[in-house]
């Protein structure tokens, strides 16, 4: 019609193409647009006026507008030196688009990512869709001044320009796109790492489909998308930094003064117990808060072996306050997303008085135990499954920690990362498997959202216990570096 577009960028086009909706709403309007403007040039050349046939008409080339639009940002395809005829309206959106220099850096983001163009298209569409209105309403204007000043009357208001109130529209609808298209690459790369890029491989064509459906539908919700952000931003941090504790240095070098419970001797760790008399217990924790405790120094950055990572994710009812839940998501999907990129075995154990659900990666698959098995999934139909569960119920913390430490099993170094938003207590049994799984390299991290808290005795068998909300309230990159287990 306008624009040169390759078999290969109308195949992609037509494979990835604009939700069946979308383009029903865009011709609609495009026919609006254009109806009465048609019906005049048909009498100017003496034809009759078939709607049926100038609806067709009107679908062929939105249709073929949209896919020069994903052309466009795909490849910047050229515009023809021959243009068809009666493409007057989609060539002054052509126009409106080629002044636009927020388009100009819209091509380059999404340059060869089939995904992510199809993506800008479709929100660039939807923008269209919401303005035109507005231009056949100046459009009109403009006929009804022309029509005026030839019967020589005079023409009293603003002059009518739908050229500027195109490109008005057109300013907005690239705008979504843009917004569109940097928030479904976010999201997609919280999911997993790598999947903001166009995919490669022999599969290359299967998988950036998959991006796009995953995309489209993160789009339309906000609240996911802000999960996945959330997720990608915390594992990314995680990565950057490396938390307090033992990190890679395995190596014991001598005794030192601090308060890491992670390194501290056995004998300043039992002073702390709350079995001992109120006063030895209070001069214990008076060294601890003055980080004066007896403890293991260690040096050296040996890599340290990658086991398994269990989140234990608290689905009580309290959960649904606040965005609580969606913070935990994100924490969980930012651990699955790791684990699967470092290929780790992982398990999100869902959590109210009871085990709600049982989510297992192995290798690049997820199976799903509870009371609707599944197996086989992919971590994006993984988290699909996580973030439509509805949190309910009361809190009760030892039965999923007693199942987190039944996966780990005795598998060295293995990391269990606990989120509530409620007050946490383990009973005396559990306690005592998680210090024996302790003393094989396995570390603990509790979190709490919402004003959640830890029981003494659960953060004396903790390496790190933080509140996420006021981590991410205050920006504070080293605590959200240590909420997630990442070991290097």
């Amino acid at each position: 019609m306008l624009h040169e577009v390759t078999k290969w960028a109308e195949y992609l086009a037509e494979d990835t193409r604009v939700p069946k909706d979308g383009r029903a709403e865009f011709v609609r309007q495009v026919s609006s647009c254009l109806n009465e403007r048609a019906k005049y040039a048909a009498r100017d050349a003496g034809r009759a006026f078939n709607i049926d046939v100038e609806r067709q008409r009107f679908r062929s080339m939105s249709g073929r507008f949209i896919t020069e639009v994903f052309a466009r940002l795909f490849e910047d395809a050229p515009a023809l030196d021959s243009p068809a005829p009666d493409c007057e309206f989609f060539g002054r959106l052509h126009d409106a688009l080629s002044r636009n220099t927020h388009f100009t850096a819209l091509q380059k983001s999404c340059d060869n990512d089939p995904a992510l163009s199809a993506i800008g298209t479709s929100q660039l569409v939807e923008g269209l869709v919401k303005n035109l209105a507005k231009l056949e309403a100046e459009q009109n204007k403009q006929d009804e001044q022309k029509k005026r000043e030839a019967e020589g009357k005079r023409v009293r208001e603003r002059k009518a320009d739908p050229d500027a109130v195109m490109d008005v529209i057109v300013r907005k609808a690239v705008g979504k796109a843009s917004q569109g298209t940097s928030d479904a690459r976010a999201a997609l790369e919280g999911l997993r790492p790598g999947l903001g890029k166009s995919a490669e491989g022999p599969n290359q064509e299967r998988d950036n489909k998959s991006r796009f459906q995953l995309a489209t539908k993160l789009l339309r919700h906000p609240r996911l998308i802000k999960v996945m952000k959330l997720a990608g931003r915390l594992r990314r941090t995680s990565r950057g930094m490396t938390a307090p504790g033992r990190g890679g240095a395995d190596k014991v070098v001598g005794i030192e003064r601090g308060g890491d419970l992670s390194r501290v001797l056995p004998a300043e760790l039992a002073n702390l117990s709350p079995g001992n008399p109120p006063a030895l217990r209070a001069l214990a924790l008076a060294r601890w808060a003055s980080r004066n405790m007896r403890q293991y120094a260690f040096r050296g950055a040996i890599p340290q072996g990658a086991g398994p990572v269990v989140v234990l994710l608290d689905e009580s009812g309290s959960m649904q306050r606040d965005g609580r839940y969606e913070t935990a998501s994100a924490l969980a999907i930012a651990c699955l997303g790791m684990a699967a990129h470092s290929k780790r075995d992982a398990c999100i154990i869902g959590f109210n008085t009871d085990i709600t659900f049982k989510m297992v990666l192995k290798g690049d698959r997820v199976s799903i135990f509870g009371s609707t098995p599944e197996s086989g999934l992919t971590l994006e139909e993984a988290t699909w499954r996580l973030l439509a569960r509805h949190p309910r119920g009361g809190t009760r913390f030892s039965p999923a920690l007693l199942a987190g430490l039944e996966f780990i099993k005795e598998q060295p170094k293995a990391d269990i990362l606990a989120i509530t938003d409620g007050h946490c207590n383990v009973d005396p049994d559990a306690l005592e498997a998680v210090q024996e799984a302790r003393s094989r390299g396995m570390r603990v991290f509790g979190l709490t959202i919402g004003g959640g808290h830890f029981s003494q005795a659960v953060r004396q068998v903790c390496d790190r216990v933080d509140d996420m909300d006021e981590a991410i309230q205050n920006n504070d990159e080293a605590r959200i570096a240590g909420a997630v287990p990442w070991r290097k």
